[in-house]
Parts: C-alpha cells; structure tokens; sequence
C-alpha cells in the first residue's frame, strides 16, 4: 500500500466508504450543484478534502512509529491506553494511522516524511481553495444569468418587411 495522497482512486482499502460517502452527500447538498461541470467540482472538492484529512491520519502514524522507535515499552500504554486510533476496514478488518503512516515513511520520503507531507497538504489546501473559487465563479456567472430578464422582442437592426 502506498500513502494514497497522489493515488487516481479515492479510497484505499480499508478506508471508510460510508463516510466518504456521507461527505460527498453534505457537499453535494450544500453546495447545490447545477449541470455536470458544477456536479464535478463537487466531486473534486470531495476528493481533496478526503485526501486532506488523509494527511493527518498519516501524520499521526508518522509520529507513532517516531515515538515507537525511540519511546519506553510502556510510554503509549500512558498516552493510549486502548492502543493506537484505527477506522473499520469495510471488510470487517481495521487501518491504522500507524499503517498508512509506515506506507507513506516506507515511499521513499527519508529523513524529512512530515516535511514532504506538509508540502502534499499545502498542494491539497490550495487546490482546496482553487476548487471552491471556480465553483463559486460558475456558480455566481449562472445566478446572474438566471436572473436577468430575456429580452421580449429580438432586434435584428434590420426591416424585415422591406
């Protein structure tokens, strides 16, 4: 498994695609989409905001194994008593933060991995920002279009009985 930020499907295995899905249903509701191009910038924006909150859970597990590595036996029983946060896999099974945070250090980020994620989760955030404007343009564009009045006689300039 790789760490997902960069990956053409939305969800890894293991993630929760109820939630997702509740996502999408709350964007799709409150952004109120018109037309297939409005509909896909809500897609979109699901996407990156799913993506987004995957950067903390990898943060997260980036720091368990850290600490892990360099802790007491005994230091995340003090922290965690009932062990590291995990999301139900849909097949019953459980992904960890520790896991996808092992996937994304194991990709080949070296020495600097929440370097490199802080510079995924920047990308994310202005694409985040990029898709909202866009949305709110068209969106904006296409109320001020319903809004003004059709003209009731089509002036060509020329005498049509002539």
């Amino acid at each position: 498994m790789r760490h997902g930020l960069t990956a053409e499907e939305i969800l890894l295995p293991g993630e929760d695609a109820d939630s997702f899905q509740d996502l999408q249903q709350r964007l799709l509701t409150e952004l109120d989409p018109l037309g297939t191009l409005e509909r896909e910038l809500v897609n979109r924006l699901t996407a990156l905001l799913w993506r987004l909150r995957r950067t903390n859970r990898i943060e997260t597990g980036v720091l368990q194994l850290e600490l892990s590595e360099k802790a007491e036996p005994d230091f995340f029983e003090m922290i965690e008593p009932d062990g590291p946060a995990e999301e139900e896999k849909g097949d019953g099974e459980m992904l960890t933060s520790e896991a996808i945070g092992s996937s994304f250090r194991s990709a080949g980020y070296g020495s600097d991995p929440l370097g490199k994620l802080a510079r995924y989760e920047t990308s994310l955030d202005r694409s985040v920002i990029r898709t909202v404007r866009e949305l709110e343009r068209i969106q904006n564009n296409r109320r001020k279009n319903e809004t003004e009045p059709a003209p009731l006689i089509e002036m060509s300039g020329k005498d049509e009985a002539a």
